[in-house]
């Protein structure tokens, strides 16, 4: 068994997507909001941080816990017959993969199209006598 199956099995590569997903969304709530509020830079920076630093805690706890129904247990204690794993939904893959596309095609979109309102001013500098 290669790592990348032992990864598949244990769902590791779905939190790991969805996680990724959530701190996107969160940050660009944060960078809508915070302006508004004045909250200092600072506090977006150490949410990131916080946001980045927690990826790799989340991708252990996925690797080392299973979701079943009778709760969250470790990997090593889940009957592999009654495990949530072995009726696979596709509904999720898709619900993830809209996600992604959507993602994708609005930073395309804003990269793309959307233009800058400094880009349309003409910049000069203004030299005035001094008397």
């Amino acid at each position: 068994m290669t790592i990348f199956t032992e990864l598949r099995r244990r769902n590791v590569f779905k939190v790991a997507s969805v996680y990724i997903i959530t701190c996107w969304l969160i940050l660009q709530i944060i960078s809508v909001i915070a302006p508004a509020l004045r909250i200092p830079e600072l506090f977006t920076t150490m949410i990131t941080v916080l946001l980045v630093v927690g990826f790799p805690v989340v991708c252990i706890f996925a690797w080392a816990f299973e979701l079943t129904p009778d709760g969250v247990k470790f990997t090593y204690d889940v009957d592999e017959a009654g495990a949530a794993r072995e009726q696979p939904s596709n509904k999720f893959n898709y619900l993830l993969a809209a996600a992604l596309l959507i993602a994708l095609s609005f930073i395309a979109y804003e990269k793309l199209f959307v233009v800058s309102l400094d880009s349309d001013l003409e910049r000069s500098i203004a030299v005035l006598p001094f008397e």
